[in-house]
């Protein structure tokens, strides 16, 4: 794996990229691919010598303490995470500035869903020491706080973890910093340049310093008798606590798995706002280190926030990237949807087709819908699947997706319909969706034709086509037509008014853009009124819907309202199994991660479906 280390004791300038061996993850420890990793001051300093009388570095040595990424393996003897889990953590002695690292699961916890994993990288470190300082002074409503540095990065989290807590809080900070604080919940802030805070605080139940130096040392005796002054920076002075009867404690971090919950709870519930600054390239970490010691003449303007280092992506990942950019799915909003599928029909076919026992091309009489049926080697009978293809209502065909139907028909041994349902805008909805719901109907009523078995059938689909089939799925439901199972692919399962944060964080960079998404809707659909009624995310009830195997992508603006339809469906008693892969929209079936997908349908299917 590669990795940033340290040779010798300096500065950035003395970082370099070097290949280390894999961790592996031994008991009660999970190993983790890393996504992103904070940048230190702490790091800078022991790189510069600072403490190498006490706390000697051993050469080469990786920096970086906070962290995020997703779990790759666990280790024996682990419980309540599982390979695909998102997390973020301390790792206390370094190693974060790598692709790989492991740590115990005592100082990880799942990383709040709403943050992007640069954004949760940020957390860790000052949110929990924030955290742990505010239970060390037992802070409580009607109690007075003062914070020096509350513009810090822990200040900043001091500020609204004590405010939340009920109770009133000053803070000393530069003036510039003034209308940021009150934001997050500062009753008074004292500029630290002209103003003296003890002519202002009176008596206070307890100080938090994030300074040091004689700031601290002016601060016992603003403290009430029987309160706390709690130090980050340096050891407090006993004979000051006994001689104004405090009790003072220099506080040092100790990672926990309680802290990083509570706080990615907080997060999530939109009660405490991280502080994200620049972002830069694993490669880039000389530079990261140059702003963050305050070197002139940086590349990039210096932003208020925790600088993050961002690690490559896996190749596999980069591999379907390119590939999504080679067919112009990034860009495809600029073309008119009749020539942007035309361009998809010009592909060459899927090298090497997986083989299977026979295919069909027919039409549904009725509604005229064209529909390819594969037919599994074999006397059968055979569960019966109707799948429909993605393409995000507009694009697309059922050539898109005939690799993918000729692996689930051999693979599950079922019989799969895959359906050339109508395309937006020329067919807006309910166009579409009334289609897949018909054709499902008629493949029931018809299996028997083509070796299938009508009463074990079910639904499954690609991005928009995973939208088709949750919305036929519930539809049929309603309409008292039983189903075994529905297979979701990175479904579309909420109009983009819906508020995910997928949709912000993987926006664009990833193949599928949320511009490209938003585009998709805005040909489907442009009456409100109809928004809630076409978003199977907005159902207000779930009942008797078939068992679910839901497949999303990390980097994918859908991700989020697949996760959530996954909750949903749960919380309603349906029998859900989720994962998410590290990989990008559209990638079932290719590379090694699409064939597990692919294998992981594929069993599901075969399990669900046998008779």
């Amino acid at each position: 794996m590669k990795a940033i280390a340290l040779g010798k004791y300096g500065t950035g300038k003395n970082l370099d990229l070097i290949d280390r061996d894999m961790p592996v993850a031994k008991s009660q420890a999970v190993l983790i691919r890393v996504h992103a990793a904070a940048v230190n001051l702490i790091d800078l300093k022991k790189a510069a010598g600072a403490f190498k009388d006490f706390m000697p570095l051993s050469f080469p040595w990786i920096p970086g303490v906070d962290f995020s990424g997703i779990i790759e393996s666990v280790g024996s003897g682990v419980t309540g995470y599982q390979v695909g889990d998102e997390v973020y953590g301390e790792k206390m002695e370094g190693g974060a500035y790598a692709e790989y690292l492991t740590i115990d699961v005592a100082f990880i916890a799942l990383k709040p869903r709403t943050l992007s994993f640069a954004e949760a990288a940020s957390v860790p470190v000052a949110a929990e020491t924030a955290w742990q300082v505010l239970r060390h002074a037992k802070m409580g409503k009607g109690q007075t706080i003062l914070i020096h540095g509350g513009a810090g990065a822990v200040g900043a989290y001091a500020v609204q973890l004590a405010h939340r807590a009920g109770a009133r809080v000053l803070t000393t900070a530069a003036a510039a910093d003034e209308a940021l604080l009150q934001s997050l919940g500062a009753n008074k802030v004292i500029d630290y340049k002209t103003g003296v805070f003890e002519d202002v605080v009176g008596k206070v139940d307890a100080v938090i310093d994030t300074v040091g130096g004689e700031v601290l040392q002016r601060s016992y005796a603003v403290i009430k008798k029987g309160g706390y002054l709690i130090s980050l920076t340096q050891p407090v002075s006993e004979p000051l606590a006994a001689q104004y009867k405090i009790h003072a404690l220099f506080s040092q971090l100790q990672p926990s798995h309680e802290g990083l919950a509570e706080i990615a709870r907080l997060i999530d519930g939109g009660q405490l706002k991280i502080g994200l600054g620049n972002v830069y390239a694993m490669q880039q970490a000389a530079a990261a280190w140059d702003e963050l010691s305050g070197a002139p003449d940086l590349s990039v303007q210096r932003k208020k926030g925790r600088v993050v280092l961002s690690m490559p992506l896996p190749e596999e990942v980069q591999q379907n990237i390119a590939f999504a950019e080679l067919l112009g799915l990034p860009t495809i909003n600029r073309y008119p949807p009749a020539e942007s599928r035309e361009r998809m029909r010009q592909l060459p076919p899927y090298p090497n087709p997986t083989p299977v026992g026979e295919i069909v091309n027919t039409v549904i009489p009725l509604q005229g819908i064209p529909v390819r049926i594969y037919i599994p080697e074999g006397e059968g009978p055979f569960a019966v699947v109707a799948y429909f293809h993605g393409g995000g209502f507009t694009i697309m065909s059922i050539d898109a997706v005939d690799e993918i139907c000729r692996e689930l028909c051999a693979r599950a041994g079922i019989v799969v319909m895959s359906v050339e349902y109508r395309l937006a805008p020329e067919h807006p909805y309910p166009a579409g969706p009334d289609d897949c719901i018909a054709a499902t109907k008629w493949m029931i009523e018809n299996a028997g034709k083509y070796k299938g078995v009508g009463s074990r059938a079910a639904v499954a689909g690609d991005s928009a086509g995973g939208y088709m089939a949750a919305y036929a799925a519930q539809h049929l439901t309603k309409e008292g037509i039983r189903l075994a199972a529905q297979f979701l692919a990175y479904p579309v399962t909420d109009h983009y008014s819906g508020d995910h944060a997928s949709w912000k964080e993987n926006r664009e960079g990833f193949g599928l853009t949320a511009e490209v998404m938003k585009w998709f809707w805005d040909n489907y659909l442009t009456d409100p009124s109809l928004f809630d009624e076409a978003s199977p995310l907005r159902a207000k009830s779930f009942p008797g819907l078939p068992p679910a195997l839901i497949i999303t992508c990390t980097y994918d603006p859908l991700r989020d309202e697949g996760r959530a339809y996954a909750d949903k469906l749960r919380a309603a008693g349906v029998s859900v199994l989720y994962k998410n892969y590290e990989n990008v929209h559209g990638f079932l079936g290719a590379g090694k991660l699409g064939q597990e997908a692919m294998q992981f349908a594929c069993s599901f299917l075969k399990d669900k479906l046998a008779f």
